[in-house]
């Protein structure tokens, strides 16, 4: 293992700067999915929620317009979110239950680093038990004997990949998503202009589309291909190339694997994606005078949240992805499947809030 650093070091460091600058720009503009919903129920407050969907419209933008100059290629991803395999089950059912937990546990496991990064106790103690949770489901045979056959019925091979623009135009697919997102992005723009939405706002969506793109371009373009050819000749080749971008629910898997084995060849982008926007949010934090040590309020808190937690893990898994992972990374690829488990993911977060009214 000691042939990886010398020609993986490079990699490595431009993977933890651009997560680090995606939890700076996270922890200074309270990005959230589940704040987003919960503003917009409770107090008819959509400043959130809007920024959250002009994030995921401008990161479909910068993600396509890579893609449309061959500087990535998102057909083969990690996951797959363009796979042809449309298992519509997991989507809905994973969804809507990473959803409830999300709200339970007041925050995505995403927004969960950032908390931790913030000094908060709690959100480190649910980042654990999430990250926990989704190692044994991963790495351990439960889920695949009992929980994946009962969702293999739901599921359906398509004549093509996923993507909207596949699915609607094959023969022209790259121009199509190109077209979505521009209409997209116009969309949102309108009403962030008529929010009124301020600098910062403007530049936590620009940035977020940007910090997504440049994550597909590091893992699935020229340079990524280079380093895959440098690891066939390699005795314990890293684990976790391939095209990727920020998430959170696999890479927390990965995370306890890679405290487990402590061996760089377990060190992968998402691994590293997780330690730069908990350093991020941390140094934001701090700067920002922000960083303030913080629990549990109640033994009743400690118990909804964890639960919740476990459910986010549950959920996350058997959808493939979480808020993040569909809702900014599977959207970037206009997955179809993406779509449905954003869709599904704000549904049960809608329902858990009502059930806490």
């Amino acid at each position: 293992m000691e042939d990886i650093f010398p020609v993986f070091w490079p990699y490595y460091a431009m993977a933890l700067a651009l997560a680090m600058f995606f939890g700076v720009v996270a922890q200074r503009s309270r990005f959230c999915l589940q704040g987003g919903l919960r503003d917009w129920r409770n107090l008819n407050n959509s400043h959130r929620l809007t920024t959250y969907l002009a994030a995921m419209a401008f990161t479909v933008l910068a993600t396509s317009v890579v893609e449309t100059f061959g500087l990535t290629d998102l057909s083969n991803t990690k996951p797959g979110y363009r796979s042809s395999e449309f298992a519509w089950g997991r989507y809905l059912v994973g969804g809507f239950i990473f959803g409830y937990g999300m709200v339970l546990a007041a925050g995505c496991g995403f927004r969960q680093v950032i908390k931790s990064g913030e000094g908060n106790l709690k959100a480190l103690w649910l980042l654990s038990v999430m990250a926990i949770s989704i190692y044994f489901l991963t790495r351990g045979e439960f889920f695949g004997l009992y929980v994946l056959p009962v969702f293999a019925p739901l599921s359906a091979s398509l004549a093509s990949q996923q993507d909207m623009g596949s699915l609607l135009l094959s023969d022209s697919a790259n121009s199509l998503r190109l077209i979505i997102a521009v209409v997209f992005c116009v969309l949102v723009a309108w009403r962030l202009t008529v929010q009124k939405a301020d600098a910062t706002r403007w530049f936590t969506v620009i940035s977020v589309g940007v910090a997504i793109a440049l994550g597909y371009v590091l893992t699935g373009g020229e340079y990524a291909k280079y380093l895959a050819e440098e690891a066939d000749f390699m005795s314990t080749p890293p684990a976790g190339l391939g095209s990727q971008s920020f998430t959170v629910a696999a890479p927390l898997g990965d995370l306890v694997y890679f405290i487990d084995q402590r061996g760089i060849a377990q060190l992968t982008f998402g691994v590293l994606a997780i330690a730069g926007v908990l350093l991020g949010s941390t140094l934001s934090a701090v700067i920002g005078n922000r960083f303030k040590i913080s629990g549990f309020d109640s033994w009743r808190d400690f118990v909804t949240s964890t639960t919740g937690a476990a459910l986010s893990a549950v959920g996350a898994v058997l959808a493939m992805g979480c808020s993040v992972g569909h809702g900014l990374t599977g959207i970037a690829t206009l997955s179809l499947g993406s779509v449905i488990a954003v869709g599904a993911i704000s549904a049960g977060g809608l329902l858990a809030i009502k059930h806490a009214e």
